[in-house]
């Protein structure tokens, strides 16, 4: 059921299940479950009744009877299943107050029928429902969960649903008679229409199908759905108080009032039912009241099918009567009586008309916890009610108990439903946090009931929550592995951090850690990867693009980045399955050289090469960066997605050893999934399922930790950084559904149903992160000036990239270093001045004014600005919603610092003081843009200061006359040209700063 409203979207809510029995208008026994034991002792007398506690004692004893009973008949299918409710409980001895005030009146609500036929109902029939819906204890009853805005909204969604599918509904169609002849089934109606039809299914109570099939029911027809009894009752909607019980405290949501006179009433109380807002009067609804109640709304009649042993009987002979003569028969008759058995009976029937197998289980395995799992259940239900602020998680334990965790913040409207199928979920998840969750799912104790996007929706809902919990937090205190969500995980936590340390990237451990991934198989990664066998994140032009062309694109994107000609030796770090090998050299013709720790790669990329006959221009080696040779020199250097192998301890030792490798005036281009900067510290101190179970001795570094790296021991400069994290949850929602989709071949190569799950979650586990941008993948180089890429020119039928021609007209005295490398100063300035940023107290820039979470959002023009500098276009994107709309036309370039420093004028140090202070401020706020909080920028997260912001803070106190200057055109030339030079110049030199139309330039 719960599956159905979930393929349907219907919103559901939690309800009210509570019971409560008033024997003799309150004078006899009377007591209720809806505020535990203030309802149960309602009547203060029964205290010291013996009578009244021998009744709850007989309900304990119930329960194990019941269980007992059925595991028996069970295992025993001879057993006669044809004993009575009457037979079962004088057998077993049970007390007459416990008949008369527990098991005769929840019975008599149920079903709807009078007290004196109710032992007599089939014994296996019944408690098989109270074992099945957990009426065998008085609390602890699980969760009851309710349509939104009633059934009207489940109606409205059924029709949509069969319309969409070209169903013609037709309503207020009243059926006189169903025939069967040679041409089919005859159906005529009370309007005088005749149609016919190849089948019918007929979804009615069994004695309307009878009289609709008339004098042609068979005898068998006749004989087993005449087997099937009914109760017609008078329903009342009303707000008569008195036929609720008389302490109020015993109120419930379902109310038994039994009479002198051995009948009785049964009143739902809607308010609570339905989530009703309050009212004066009660909204009560009455089945066979004794009387007609007071103020009465509406009246009108039910019929309920008799849980009799004879019903018991034909409902197992219903297979000989369905579709013998093209007629199928369903209904809640063929079940408990109720909505969800219609269901069932409806879903068998058609699979009978389509002739598909249909496999219905009919009694439910119910979970059946440990103490030690039962006290699990009881922390993570409260570590979930606590935690869940937005979006809401719904546990669907087998058997039917429902938990339901719904924020009251609208940030996250994500809805998930979980399928509990084992208690070691809870087990796992209370002593391993994050982990055993994952876990749990790898080894099956649960699933979704949307298994396209359920476990990337959870995810996706616990990142949310965990940026509120930050957002509104005050604790300072560092976290990793000893401060795990769940303190019950401490030990777990310790466990798997000391595993990951053990597993850092030595020489010789390295390799396996390598190879523990990538020689998995061949076969095996061609089974979800594209046709270039590239395993790093494309770029897409479009949402359904082809993966392959994408990471064509990719590829294409880097080499125009390198600016690889055919005179150039290249080193690629990390060359995976020679994807980026092959294309680079078919396209410039240069030297290519790979290295990888995989066997398994090498196998594959060598015959790969042989095969396109490039065997003379491109060389694989099985080696670890540290081991390239230090005779050989490179122009280019390219590592795409290999640093995050690196490992946080030999991350300087990673750019020592290209910078040994890469000629003086070469190139280093890499691509890279970054953490974020505040949350790298707390990231690379805790444990986390990609490095226990994908990547063992794995590090997602972030920009900090790369650029600091860097720097401390290399002459490397950063010349270009363009963020491209948001393909790649398109790319891994590629992945995972070839992944999917081509199960039973990994079956074939001998991995098991764990891995395969292990895997699925990996790519939802990234895509979700991806997603919610709490990770980011990067493309970043070296060079002192990059040309414009325009991603919509690399065309997806031939990939061959283009270069957009930019006419530069320059002003006087600009000379053709200032053409071709428009300096970073120019722009921060010209950013600066029409911005017109603040500073606070604290000279903190307020970047588009968002340290308030509830302020607007910046719209496009604010997040994406263009200049021209010499008129030649530049554009800085910080952000854009929609991925597909992103301009990739443009880079933020640097200036050579020794150009910078070059004079020691007393102006050029006071604008190059300027440039540094406002370089910084632009470089804060990107970090506050790809904070772990998303796009909203947060004063709480410390970045480490980098080189160029502790030698600003030495000269804050000449920005204000710095600005002042330079905006009186006392400074006038750019920082590429040499400083010394520029002092010889001309003051009346104007350097043009103006804005222009980008797409008009590339014209």
């Amino acid at each position: 059921m719960m599956e159905f409203f979930e393929f349907l979207g219907v919103d559901t809510e939690t309800s009210d299940m509570s019971f409560s029995v008033s024997l003799d208008q309150g004078c006899g026994c009377e007591w209720g479950t809806r505020d535990g034991f203030s309802s149960l002792l309602s009547q203060k007398k029964n205290l010291l009744n013996p009578y009244f506690w021998q009744m709850i004692t007989e309900i304990s004893k119930f329960k194990q009877d019941v269980i007992s009973y059925l595991e028996e008949l069970q295992n025993n299918p001879d057993i006669d299943h044809n004993e009575t409710l009457g037979q079962f409980i004088e057998s077993h001895g049970y007390s007459e107050l416990f008949q008369k005030a527990y098991l005769i009146p929840i019975c008599a609500s149920i079903w709807s029928c009078p007290l004196a036929g109710v032992l007599g109902f089939s014994a296996y029939y019944i408690l098989s429902f109270f074992h099945e819906h957990h009426l065998l204890q008085l609390f602890g009853l699980p969760q009851l969960l309710t349509i939104r805005r009633q059934s009207h909204a489940h109606v409205n969604k059924v029709k949509q649903e069969l319309e969409k599918r070209g169903c013609q509904i037709r309503t207020g169609c009243e059926v006189n008679s169903v025939s069967t002849n040679e041409e089919g089934c005859t159906i005529v109606c009370n309007d005088g229409t005749n149609e016919v039809y190849d089948g019918c299914i007929i979804t009615a109570h069994a004695p309307d199908t009878l009289k609709m099939l008339g004098k042609e029911a068979t005898y068998d027809e006749t004989r087993i759905l005449g087997a099937f009894q009914y109760v017609h009752s008078d329903t009342f909607l009303h707000h008569d108080k008195t036929f609720l019980p008389r302490n109020r405290a015993a109120w419930s949501a379902c109310n038994f009032l039994g009479t002198i006179n051995n009948k009785g009433c049964t009143t739902y109380w809607l308010n609570v039912i339905q989530n009703l807002s309050e009212s004066k009067l009660p909204y009560l609804v009455t089945v066979d009241p004794p009387h007609t109640p007071e103020h009465t709304l509406v009246k009108w009649t039910t019929s309920h099918p008799v849980p009799s042993v004879a019903a018991l009987n034909a409902s197992c002979e219903l297979h000989q009567i369905q579709g013998k003569r093209g007629i199928w028969f369903s209904g809640a008759y063929q079940g408990y009586g109720f909505h969800e058995n219609e269901i069932k009976a409806g879903v068998v029937a058609a699979d009978g008309m389509l002739r598909r197998n249909c496999s219905i289980l009919y009694s439910s395995k119910h979970l059946v916890p440990t103490w030690a799992e039962t006290g699990a259940r009881l922390l993570v239900t409260r570590f979930f009610k606590s935690y869940i602020q937005t979006g809401c998680i719904i546990l669907l334990e087998e058997g039917g108990t429902v938990f339901t965790f719904q924020g009251t913040n609208r940030k996250c409207s994500l809805k998930v439903s979980l399928l509990v199928h084992h208690a070691q979920f809870y087990w796992k998840v209370a002593t391993q946090a994050d982990l055993g969750l994952a876990d749990a799912f790898i080894h099956g104790d649960f699933s979704f009931a949307d298994k396209n996007k359920g476990l990337l929706n959870l995810i996706m809902i616990f990142i949310d929550n965990g940026n509120l919990k930050e957002s509104v937090g005050t604790s300072s205190k560092k976290r990793g592995w000893w401060t795990p969500v769940l303190y019950t995980a401490a030990l777990s936590s310790a466990k798997y951090f000391i595993r990951h340390v053990l597993n850092q990237n030595t020489l010789t451990q390295a390799r396996r850690n390598i190879s523990r991934h990538y020689d998995l198989s061949n076969e095996f990664f061609s089974l979800f990867l594209d046709e270039t066998m590239t395993y790093s994140c494309a770029i897409f032009k479009s949402e359904d693009e082809d993966l392959k062309d994408a990471q064509l694109r990719k590829i294409y994107v880097l080499i125009r980045k390198a600016k690889i000609s055919k005179e150039h030796h290249i080193l690629d770090i990390g060359c995976g399955w020679g994807s980026f090998a092959v294309e680079v050299v078919k396209q410039t013709g240069c030297k290519y050289t790979g290295i990888t720790l995989s066997e398994q790669q090498l196998k594959y990329a060598q015959l790969r090469v042989e095969q396109a006959g490039l065997q003379d221009q491109i060389t694989f080696i099985l080696c670890d960066y540290r081991q390239i040779s230090n005779k050989d020199k490179y122009d280019r250097i390219i590592s795409i997605g290999m640093i995050e192998h690196v490992g946080h301890e030999y991350m300087e030792e990673f750019f020592t050893c290209c910078e040994s490798a890469l000629k003086d005036d070469g190139l280093l281009v890499l691509q890279f999934i970054s953490t974020p900067d505040g949350s790298y510290d707390e990231y690379r101190h805790s444990n986390g399922f990609i490095k226990e179970y994908i990547f063992p001795g794995g590090c997602l570094p972030s920009l900090s930790r790369v650029t600091s790296a860097m720097a401390a021991v290399s002459k490397l400069c950063v010349v270009h950084l363009e963020e491209i994290g948001i393909h790649y949850y398109q790319t891994l929602r590629c992945w995972r559904k070839n992944f999917l989709e081509n199960q039973s071949q990994i079956r074939a190569l001998g991995f098991d149903d764990k891995f395969i799950r292990t895997w699925e979650y990996y790519f939802d586990y990234c895509a979700a992160g991806f997603k919610m941008r709490i990770i980011g993948d990067y493309q970043m180089s070296d060079m002192f000036c990059i040309v414009a890429t325009d991603y919509s020119t690399v065309a997806a039928d031939n990939m061959v990239p283009k270069r957009i021609e930019t006419e530069s007209s320059p002003s006087k005295g600009t000379s053709e270093a200032t053409r071709l490398h428009p300096p970073l100063y120019e722009l921060v300035l010209q950013d600066l001045s029409q911005s017109g940023a603040e500073y606070n107290e604290y000279r903190e820039e307020e970047c588009f004014k968002r340290d308030d979470a509830n302020s607007n959002s910046p719209s496009t023009e604010e997040l994406v600005k263009d200049f021209s500098i010499d008129r030649y276009p530049v554009r800085i994107h910080l952000f854009k919603e929609n991925q597909y709309e992103y301009d990739h036309t443009g880079y933020t370039v640097f200036a050579s610092p020794s150009e910078c420093l070059a004079c020691k004028c007393q102006d050029c140090r006071a604008k190059h003081d300027v440039v540094i202070n406002a370089i910084n401020t632009l470089t804060a706020s990107v970090k506050e843009l790809t904070s772990k909080r998303g796009l909203i920028p947060s004063k709480r997260i410390l970045f480490p200061s980098t080189p160029l912001e502790i030698r600003a803070k030495r000269r804050r106190k000449v920005i204000s006359k710095a600005l002042s200057s330079i905006q009186k055109s006392e400074i006038i030339t750019p920082l590429s040209v040499c400083c010394t030079e520029q002092c010889t110049m001309s003051k009346g030199e104007q350097h043009e700063l103006k804005k222009v139309d980008v797409e008009a330039t590339a014209e």
